[in-house]
């Protein structure tokens, strides 16, 4: 592998633990199973929960992007949140890391441009949408 590719590599490591350390932060976004908190030191982290109590917290992800370092800490009962690639992809903030490259992800079979329609087409399976 070159250079070029090894740059956009990053490691994510799922750690099973026996209880969570949740760090003192601000939450500034919230939904019904994600919050995202800023922590004292300017980085931030996630709480994953499996409803919307906080005492249904089952992991904690940190993200380092400047050592392109991902840590998920989660409880056992989270052990089954990790049974897909997109559940995994989805609690290491894939989104975000791929704004830090400024990528994106698309997911759509047609988009609208000021030239045109673009659509995507091929076998079911290889990765159009």
């Amino acid at each position: 592998m070159d250079q070029k590719d090894s740059d956009h590599r990053y490691l994510a490591e799922f750690r099973e633990v026996t209880s969570l350390n949740v760090p003192a932060g601000k939450e500034v976004f919230r939904e019904r199973s994600t919050s995202v908190c800023l922590a004292p030191d300017g980085s931030f982290y996630r709480l994953f929960r499996k409803y919307s109590g906080e005492k249904d917290t089952y992991a904690v992800g940190y993200y380092d992007w400047n050592n392109r370092y991902i840590r998920i800490e989660y409880i056992s009962i989270g052990r089954n949140q990790f049974e897909s690639v997109q559940a995994a992809f989805g609690h290491i903030a894939w989104e975000t890391l791929l704004m830090q490259e400024n990528r994106i992800m698309l997911h759509a079979s047609f988009m609208q441009t000021p030239y045109g329609g673009i659509a995507f087409s091929g076998p079911s399976g290889i990765g159009k949408a």
